[in-house]
């Protein structure tokens, strides 16, 4: 009599057909990169020894606990009721003459059971190990086959979707998988054995007692699955608000310092008491009724229990069915419950994991970012490169372009400046000389090279930029400095001093070692601007692009910051954004962006 969820109801997960699942895994890929439960299946076929060694583990383990509920029911009648059976002629044969009575019998096959139950317990051990060795492996295929991919999507696209969801996919997503995976693998073998034993000695036993119990089973599975469709959908709008409320909290968190200077706590602060209210109302009302729907089931499954029960005593009052053999039948209609558990556990968790993997292939759909192979190097002789665009276009959409026919000359050596109101597209113009967006018309060259003959890659290995508001690891500076790339000592340092920084870092604690914190927190604004130019000069770059990078510093410190990459890189073609005027005084030439086009000031 299968509680069918059970425990369960709490997770909502919804239940599946086995028909459905067998369709999934029928289906093929929807493309060249998507994941199919077909090919995860396939993968797993490719361990055919490991999986035979575990399949062989887990018929012995159903072997050796299949007898378990049918031993001391049998002492009850040859025992207890001196009906005549084979167990006792059986132990007369094994055990010494004093423990041929009553409690020698009763401790034997209790000592036996145990040892029984422990040997069952080590097989289910070894195939869940085989299991989850084979399951770990292919998720970890599955992670990095992400990861590959991941690492040629495009920025736009992950400024649309969102790193932190990425992440969570990421994450999360493929955790569900891999918890789908082992439970398939394990737990069903052993679980779908058991209960194919079970049958076998129930029907061996009792016929129609068993016939009893599967007639009456699906009404039980089927209130069970009723009652989980509805607790699954309070569950969803309880997972709704703690949504919001999570994602306004922590917007509200990011934003204190603005909003406590802006006197808006009350504002903030009371909104997220009726986010709160609505988690509450949420919680509670999927609280109560989850508990209430959980103790239905079992008013369900225990009403079911006494009719078997008063059906089994009736059988045994008419038919030749024993005391023992119906102590038996209890026994193993106790022992299914697991078994049952754990078969349909699968269907359900088959839900979530069906899910998670709809949403990995959704990022495994998004566009590549659009990259060249390397005819030409136009970087390779170490010296100083023009850089030169003409007619370059760039829009999010057909309709409002962010980038009109922009052109400009940047000689070897050289300095430009562009000025602009904020969002006039000076920002945009730089992430498109980068690659981080596509032009959408227009021609760039590098020393006379199209940029589609250099590729991006080797564009970035080359030509160094630094933003307004740069990106800080939350780790030591050494690392934000390095990031990944080995460093000597000295260049460390000469890179910090020329971004006007050694002095600053000598004064911290453990100096090159200083953990900046999380968005490097720990420094200010204008020490995480000189921060980024001291890493972009590591790469000794052949261009230098300085997009807002001194406008946290005050006129001085941005004085000396220019006079020493003067001084240190005299020849650097450089490309300097900038709303101040101070920051431009070391241009040859300056335009100004206007409505997305490129003037000569």
């Amino acid at each position: 009599m299968a509680r069918g969820r059970g425990r369960s109801f709490g997770r909502g997960d919804a239940y599946i057909k086995p028909k459905e699942i067998i369709r999934k895994i029928k289906e093929k890929p929807t493309s060249e990169n998507a994941i199919s439960w077909g090919g995860i299946f396939q993968d797993i076929t490719r361990h055919k020894i490991e999986l035979a060694r575990a399949n062989m583990l887990a018929l012995f383990s159903m072997l050796a606990t299949i007898s378990l509920p049918l031993l001391l029911p049998l002492l009850v009648d040859e025992v207890v009721l001196n009906e005549p059976g084979r167990l006792v002629p059986i132990l007369q044969k094994v055990l010494p003459p004093y423990l041929e009575n009553t409690y020698g019998y009763v401790i034997f096959i209790t000592v036996f059971s145990v040892c029984l139950r422990f040997i069952g317990l080590g097989l289910d051990i070894m195939q869940t190990r085989i299991f989850s060795i084979i399951s770990k492996g292919i998720i970890y295929e599955i992670r990095i086959k992400a990861l590959n991919y991941l690492r040629r999507v495009s920025v736009g696209e992950f400024e649309t979707l969102g790193a932190g969801k990425i992440a969570n996919h990421f994450t999360t997503d493929i955790n569900t998988i891999d918890d789908f995976m082992s439970a398939a693998l394990s737990k069903f073998l052993i679980g779908a054995l058991s209960l194919i034993g079970v049958i076998f000695v129930m029907l061996w036993i009792s016929p129609l007692l068993t016939l009893f119990l599967v007639l009456f089973n699906p009404l039980v599975g089927i209130l069970s699955q009723k009652l989980g469709k509805y607790i699954k959908g309070l569950k969803q709008k309880e997972n709704q608000s703690v949504e919001v409320f999570q994602s306004s909290l922590t917007e509200t968190f990011e934003a204190i310092r603005q909003i406590k200077v802006s006197n808006r706590e009350e504002q903030f602060f009371s909104q997220l008491d009726d986010f709160s209210k609505d988690v509450r109302h949420s919680s509670m009302r999927f609280s109560w009724l989850n508990d209430t729907a959980e103790r239905l089931s079992m008013f369900v499954f225990m009403f079911g229990f006494d009719i078997f029960r008063a059906f089994a005593i009736a059988l045994v009052a008419v038919t030749t069915l024993t005391i023992g053999e119906m102590f038996a039948m209890i026994g193993y209609l106790w022992f299914t419950l697991g078994a049952v558990q754990s078969v349909l556990q699968i269907q359900y968790s088959f839900h979530s994991a069906n899910g998670a993997l709809e949403r990995i292939n959704n990022l495994l759909s998004m566009p590549y970012e659009k990259d060249f192979k390397c005819e030409i190097n136009p970087f390779e002789r170490g010296e100083p490169v023009s850089l030169k665009v003409e007619n370059l276009g760039f829009s999010y959409n057909v309709n409002d372009p962010v980038l009109r026919k922009v052109s400009l000359h940047l000689e070897a050596g050289k300095k430009i400046g562009i000025k602009g109101e904020s969002g006039c597209g000076k920002s945009t113009l730089v992430q498109v000389l980068m690659g981080l967006y596509h032009k959408t018309e227009g021609d760039i060259y590098y020393d006379g090279v199209p940029l589609e003959k250099i590729g991006y890659k080797m564009i970035r290995e080359n030509v160094a930029t630094v933003m307004q508001h740069p990106s800080q690891l939350n780790t030591t500076l050494r690392n934000n400095l390095c990031l990944g790339v080995d460093y000597e000592e000295d260049e460390l340092w000469d890179a910090l001093k020329v971004a006007q920084l050694d002095e600053t870092v000598m004064g911290m604690p453990k100096k090159l070692d200083s953990n900046i914190g999380n968005r490097g927190v720990r420094m200010s604004g204008g020490q995480l601007q000189r921060l980024a130019i001291a890493r972009a000069l590591l790469t000794k770059p052949n261009i230098l692009i300085l997009d807002e990078a001194t406008s946290a510093l005050d006129e001085k410190t941005e004085e000396k910051l220019h006079k020493s990459l003067n001084k240190n890189f005299p020849k650097i073609t450089s490309l300097i954004i900038a709303h101040r005027s101070s920051a431009l005084k070391q241009a040859d030439l300056v335009y100004e962006m206007k409505d997305g086009k490129l003037l000569k000031v």
